[in-house]
């Protein structure tokens, strides 16, 4: 089992626990990112305004740099 985990300097912002076996493809990580855009904007207001700069801290792995994440990344804003 994996369990993804975001969160922000107030504290854990969701999880998702993966089903066994399943790995973190690009567009499994596509899928978190935009839960985590809807829950930025449910849960931190000022990032509903665009008053909020997100920074996202991931390494190169290949769900990270895939061009479909980053189209994602790029659309999300």
């Amino acid at each position: 089992m994996l369990l993804c985990v975001w969160w922000d300097h107030h504290g854990v912002l969701y999880h998702e626990l993966l089903k066994p076996g399943q790995t973190v493809t690009a567009d499994v990580y596509c899928s978190e990112l935009k839960k985590l855009s809807q829950i930025l904007r449910e849960k931190r207001q000022k990032y509903a305004h665009n008053q909020g700069i997100v920074l996202l801290l991931h390494d190169n792995a290949r769900p990270h740099v895939a061009s479909v994440t980053k189209n994602t990344i790029h659309q999300l804003g």
